[in-house]
């Protein structure tokens, strides 16, 4: 096995400075197994690796420092660190595929990940407060607009700017399909009509900001007959009053999709047959790492 690094930065060109020597590699690090990209790197190294429970901050910096030299060398370019970003670790095996159970760091990698939900961060840690700020906006202009409609006798009409709202009067949902909302989301989004032609399985879970169902569904383009029948997926959380799609996308045709389908380390689908797609966009249980679902 090889110890593998996945560490991220930020950098900024250099202005007439030589290249770094950072000397012998960190940790006794091989440059040669060193895999850059444009904003992360890849480091490999012998799983024996001594260095490897040393303070983070100090390893971040001396991995970033590796991965900028060889960025620069493989790249004709002149970049300096100015910031370092998480550092991931895990072991890569060639004989097993690995679960990155949704790491957006480890996504292109063979990285075997751990199950415990609070253990790592994954990189998409803004999603829950953005999503938080996002309901409250929405709940606090649902309680104005009711107490003002109340106060003038006269019925609520809201006008919602996000095209994931949908409004519940009397917190009924018996004619309003959560995947109509997802649909229409994705309308405003992409600019292609769908509508629904199967509903498929959903995963319910209750956590401190509402419902939050993670669901697929089939649907065919309104426009053109001759399109397969495409299979999405959404995120919808239900509210006291209101529906919430945040997110929507197109899996591609139905028939096309394995049998088995990959939660991409979704806690809270790990018991479902719903297909998620790889990336950022939606929760998975593992944005907190303080717990705070």
């Amino acid at each position: 096995r090889q110890q593998v690094f996945s560490p991220t930065f930020h950098l900024r060109k250099r202005r007439r400075k030589s290249a770094v020597d950072v000397g012998t590699c960190p940790y006794n690090l091989r440059p040669a197994t060193a895999l850059p990209s444009e904003d992360s790197c890849v480091i490999l190294s012998d799983s024996e690796d001594e260095g490897f429970d040393k303070g983070p901050e100090a390893r971040r910096q001396k991995y970033a420092i590796m991965a900028v030299n060889v960025y620069n060398n493989r790249c004709s370019s002149n970049f300096e660190l100015v910031e370092t970003g998480p550092l991931a670790a895990g072991y890569i095996s060639t004989a097993q595929k690995a679960d990155t159970l949704g790491c957006l760091y480890c996504c292109s990698n063979n990285i075997h990940h751990p199950h415990f939900h609070e253990s790592f961060q994954r990189g998409a840690e803004h999603l829950y407060p953005t999503l938080c700020s996002q309901l409250q906006e929405i709940r606090t202009y649902i309680a104005e607009g009711l107490k003002k409609a109340e106060k003038e006798e006269a019925l609520f009409i809201p006008n919602f700017s996000h095209p994931g709202v949908k409004y519940l009067p009397n917190m009924s949902t018996k004619d309003i399909a959560m995947e109509d909302v997802a649909l229409h989301f994705f309308y405003e989004k992409e600019g292609t009509n769908f509508e629904l032609v199967k509903k498929g399985p959903i995963a319910t879970s209750r956590i401190s900001i509402g419902l939050i169902r993670h669901l697929n569904f089939e649907a065919k383009d309104k426009i053109d007959p001759d399109v397969p029948v495409q299979t999405f997926f959404a995120q919808v959380i239900r509210n006291r009053f209101f529906y919430f799609a945040n997110f929507c996308k197109c899996l591609g045709p139905s028939d096309s999709l394995p049998d088995k389908a990959d939660i991409c380390g979704c806690r809270y689908c790990d018991k479902t047959h719903v297909h998620h797609p790889p990336g950022s966009g939606y929760l998975t249980g593992r944005e907190c790492l303080n717990g705070r679902e």
